[in-house]
């Protein structure tokens, strides 16, 4: 049935992904150290970890953060707006999740959100999988499947405290 077909495909979506997570995370520092040399900045290991962190919790992961952190309400002015006026537009489903696991792990809230969109990436990859599985797709198939779902432009976002990996997940497993 379909869920022997899926867990024939578990090992290489795993494996997939994983690859595709390192390689996405790559590119993010290739282009911190892009950057850095660009700006006459020196490149060290330790700086360009530390960039490419910052990259992939900067614009919205940010907001995800604050949220998380002080609430919805908690929030500075922004350009002499109150805070809440622009943390409002953000679903609360993730900055909620981020908050529940650090408060249950002790980690930050920025690496409970990496952790969050990451698990939530593989679960939209097996997902995928299914789906394509349920449209009688073979084995190969249903794994191309995967990584198409998981590479496509922006899915650099799975590895970002964002919204898009946990809702693309929950909107695959609801189809």
């Amino acid at each position: 049935g379909g869920g022997a077909r899926l867990r024939s495909v578990t090992v290489p979506v795993i494996a997939w992904y994983a690859a595709t997570r390192v390689v996405l995370i790559a590119a993010v520092a290739l282009a911190v150290v892009a950057d850095l040399v660009g700006q006459g900045w020196p490149v060290t290991w330790p700086g360009v970890a530390r960039d490419t962190w910052t990259a992939l919790n900067s614009w919205d992961a940010a907001w995800m953060r604050d949220i998380a952190e002080r609430g919805y309400f908690g929030l500075e002015d922004v350009d002499g707006d109150p805070g809440h006026w622009r943390s409002l537009a953000f679903f609360p489903l993730m900055p909620f999740a981020m908050k529940a696991l650090s408060a249950a792990t002790a980690l930050p809230a920025a690496a409970s959100g990496v952790i969050i969109s990451v698990v939530a990436g593989a679960s939209f990859a097996f997902a995928a999988a299914a789906l394509a599985g349920r449209m009688g797709m073979l084995r190969r198939s249903m794994i191309l499947a995967s990584v198409l779902a998981t590479t496509a432009p922006m899915a650099v976002v799975m590895l970002m405290p964002y919204t898009e990996a946990l809702f693309l997940a929950l909107a695959a497993w609801g189809l």
